[in-house]
């Protein structure tokens, strides 16, 4: 680790939005494509100008500050759910510049990310990245060097690594920062220079950006950039040497993230420790829980045979007779499928008998699809919810409007009965 001189690190006051990577190195503005260790370059993403990560599992973690809203990742942009946003808290009162909400649809091939169980210790290597500004000409002030901010707006990448003196006595790895109304446990890092490698601070454009540390032999999300730490009188749009870099510490936070953002019993891998979180596992957000099962137990089709990976650990193997199979290709296993053979991956079953919209025009319950059915289709054809003779038991794909789509069930499917079924309870009422 570097030593910030002491005096120095006394007069360090004030604490700006953090924004984006610089470099300090020769590649200052290079960096622009993922590094060759990769700690998670793909799951940073742009949200508003500003950043955030994607946890995975349709969960974005970001600084408060930065909100909610659509985010991009790779050349898609993902919408944010309404009301999804959960802020997190700081104890014992107060709340940290964190919060997560959700995106959907989301990037399935991005991988989960794994967060610490520990902040990371001084001297630990990191790997900032974030969107923002390019490194301007070489400047000084007080006798202290650094650089200017030169403007745009660029995904980059630089080095650091963990500890800096944000009081007087040695380096830190965290410490409390109070700022604009929170209360955040931060790792921090300092800006050196002459540092080996590409040594990155952040500049205007980084708050929410990625935080990777090295945790081990593996690579983990272990804070979210929140805040840039200057010198009292420091000139604007400037990065000098010995400016402290804070980020949310996940490590403090962790239980808290992943009780909202991975839920247990799931049959997906939501702690990222290479074990898929099965029914009667109350610790699946614990990193050592030994009830879960192995990695390909993900009940998600990775092999794109038609068939979800479930106790399986040959999931890459196409035609692998240990998969659970999915006639439909709905993300759904055949047993628990409403409709076998048409994809209804969001399981809509409105009136509760087993049967999902997507394969029941037996709109009377009396076990086909006949005049009586049709008549009550036409009857509500055109409308939408909430408006006078909506049903949304008729309404097929969901979409909040009974139309021409809807219209293709009940003629194809007229004189039949209605599925079929994956489920052993269809047929009556309440089927869950």
């Amino acid at each position: 680790m570097r030593r910030v001189a002491a005096a120095l690190a006394l007069i360090l006051c004030a604490a700006l939005p953090a924004r984006a990577v610089l470099i300090d190195s020769g590649a200052g503005t290079g960096n622009t494509t993922a590094p060759g260790d990769d700690p998670g370059w793909s799951n940073v993403g742009l949200r508003s100008g500003l950043n955030g990560v994607y946890l995975g599992h349709g969960w974005i973690v970001t600084a408060a500050h930065v909100g909610i809203g659509p985010v991009t990742l790779g050349n898609t942009v993902y919408p944010a759910v309404p009301g999804s946003y959960v802020p997190i808290l700081h104890a014992p009162a107060g709340i940290a510049d964190l919060g997560v909400f959700r995106i959907d649809p989301y990037p399935r091939a991005l991988p989960a990310l794994a967060i610490p169980t520990s902040p990371v210790p001084v001297g630990a290597d990191v790997v900032l990245i974030g969107w923002g500004q390019q490194r301007g000409a070489a400047t000084g002030w007080r006798g202290m060097g650094g650089w200017l901010w030169a403007g745009g707006s660029v995904k980059r990448w630089g080095t650091n690594e963990i500890g800096a003196s944000v009081g007087p006595g040695p380096p830190v790895n965290t410490t409390e920062l109070e700022l604009a109304g929170y209360t955040t446990r931060a790792l921090v890092v300092d800006f050196s220079e002459n540092a080996p490698g590409d040594e990155g601070t952040v500049t205007v454009g980084d708050s929410g950006g990625g935080f990777f540390v090295r945790d081990g032999s593996a690579w983990k999300l272990g804070g979210v950039s929140f805040a840039l730490g200057t010198f009292e009188g420091q000139p604007a749009n400037t990065s000098l040497y010995d400016n402290v870099v804070y980020a949310a510490d996940l490590s403090h936070y962790r239980d808290q993230i992943l009780a909202v953002a991975r839920p247990c019993a799931d049959g997906v891998d939501n702690d990222a420790d290479q074990a898929a979180d099965f029914p009667a596992d109350p610790g699946c957000t614990w990193i050592g829980d030994l009830s879960e099962l192995p990695d390909c137990n993900d009940a998600i089709d990775n092999d794109n045979d038609g068939a979800v990976d479930m106790a399986d650990s040959f999931c890459t193997a196409s035609g692998d007779l240990r998969e659970e199979p999915d006639a439909d290709s709905d993300g759904v296993t055949d047993v628990e499928d409403s409709c076998l053979f048409v994809a209804n991956p969001t399981q809509l079953d409105s009136d509760q008998d087993g049967y999902g919209n997507a394969c029941d025009a037996d709109y009377n319950d009396d076990g086909l699809v006949g005049v009586l059915d049709f008549s009550a289709f036409r009857k509500a054809y055109g409308s939408t919810a909430g408006s006078p003779g909506w049903d949304p038991e008729l309404d097929a794909n969901g979409d909040g409007a009974i139309g021409i789509s809807d219209f293709a069930l009940v003629r194809a499917s007229f004189g039949s009965s209605p599925g079929p079924s994956g489920l052993a309870c269809a047929g009556s009422v309440p089927c869950p």
